[in-house]
This record gives C-alpha cells, sequence and structure tokens, in this order.
C-alpha cells in the first residue's frame, strides 16, 4: 500500500539510510497483523460476503461480516500478542540490539495495522456494491494527506514522526472510505439495499 512507502521515502530525504532501516524493520514485522488478519478470515469470508450481497441481499451480507469482524478481531488479538512478545527476543535474535531504543515505533505500527484491518471493512462496504471509484478516490485522497504529514512530522520528529504520520495516513484512508460511502450511496439509493446479477429476479 503506498502509505507504506511514503513513510521511508520522505524519512529518507530526510535523515538517510540508517533510520530507514529501522522504520523499514518494525514496519515488515507490523504488517503481519494485517497480513495474519487478511490471510485466516479475509480470504475466506470476504467472497462469501460479495456473493450473499450481490446475490441475496443487504441482510444476508451483514450477517457475514458480523462473522467477518468478530473473527478478525480474535486473529488481530492473537497477532498482536505473538508479535509483542517475540519482538524483542527477534531482535537479538537478528543482532541489532541497537532497535531496542526505539522499540515504540514498533508500536506505532502495530497501532496503524488494527486500524488498517478496521479500514478494510469500510471498503468492502464500497467493494460489493462496485464503487470503485470511491476506492480509489479514497486511497488518493489519503496518500495526498498522508505524504504532507510525512513531511511536517518527520522534518520535525524524525522516524517518530514517520510511524505517527503513516498512523494519521490509515486514519484518513478510512475516514475517506466513510465519507465517499455515505456520497455514493446517496447518490445512489438502491446500492444500499442489494445488487442483484441474476436474470429475471
Amino acid at each position: 500500500m503506498l502509505l507504506q512507502f511514503l513513510d521511508r521515502f520522505v524519512l529518507n530525504y530526510f535523515d538517510g539510510e540508517y533510520l530507514v532501516g529501522i522504520l523499514f524493520f518494525y514496519a515488515g514485522i507490523a504488517t503481519s497483523i494485517h497480513l495474519f488478519a487478511n490471510y485466516t478470515v479475509g480470504v475466506f469470508h470476504g467472497p462469501i460476503a460479495i456473493k450473499k450481497f450481490r446475490n441475496e441481499g443487504v441482510d444476508s451480507y451483514l450477517k457475514e461480516k458480523k462473522i467477518m469482524i468478530n473473527r478478525s478481531v480474535i486473529a488481530v488479538v492473537v497477532a498482536l500478542v505473538l508479535a509483542i512478545t517475540l519482538i524483542e527476543p527477534l531482535i537479538e535474535y537478528v543482532g541489532r540490539v541497537e532497535y531496542i531504543d526505539y522499540i515504540n515505533i514498533f508500536y506505532i505500527f502495530l497501532l496503524a495495522q488494527v486500524l488498517l484491518v478496521i479500514s478494510d471493512f469500510f471498503q468492502l462496504d464500497l467493494y460489493v456494491r462496485n464503487f470503485d471509484k470511491a476506492i480509489m478516490k479514497a486511497s488518493i485522497s489519503a496518500g495526498i494527506f498522508a505524504f504532507i504529514f510525512q513531511i511536517i512530522l518527520v522534518k520535525n520528529f524524525s522516524i517518530y514522526g514517520a510511524a505517527t504520520a503513516t498512523t494519521i495516513g490509515v486514519i484518513m484512508l478510512t475516514i475517506f472510505r466513510y465519507i465517499f460511502y455515505k456520497y455514493d450511496i446517496k447518490k445512489n439509493p438502491d446500492s444500499k439495499l442489494e445488487i442483484k446479477f441474476k436474470e429475471n429476479e
């Protein structure tokens, strides 16, 4: 995702490769939270939710979405416990003990990943309704804001500003997804209920 690479680009410009290496290390591990939730829940229930919305309507979709949310919460909690428990032993194993001084960066990225899991449900609401343009607009808008925050925060707070700006970027992405969802629903009220592709229905 673009938001997760802007921080490295801006940080490298202001502070050089050493801090980028630390940022990349922590960001890469934190990404496992989103990946774990996606591959244990999203890839299985996502297609089912889409099919139920388009063939059965919003009620069936919401039931499946609720199951996805509940299981995603479990997946995120499990992933968080593992990540927090294993991060320091991993740092010692790879021989980067000096990274411990920047351990708070890791926790900021963990927050960003949890928020990204939440944001994905707003994207799902857009996707099932074929609001592809809204998805694109939300991503572009959030990317612009994230880039601005990156420049401001990295310039003033270095690596901590980079991680914080990434988290703000995810928050902005979620907000824009919600805004464009409400806007497109208002323009296309029928899509709030259901979309049926089957003939003669």
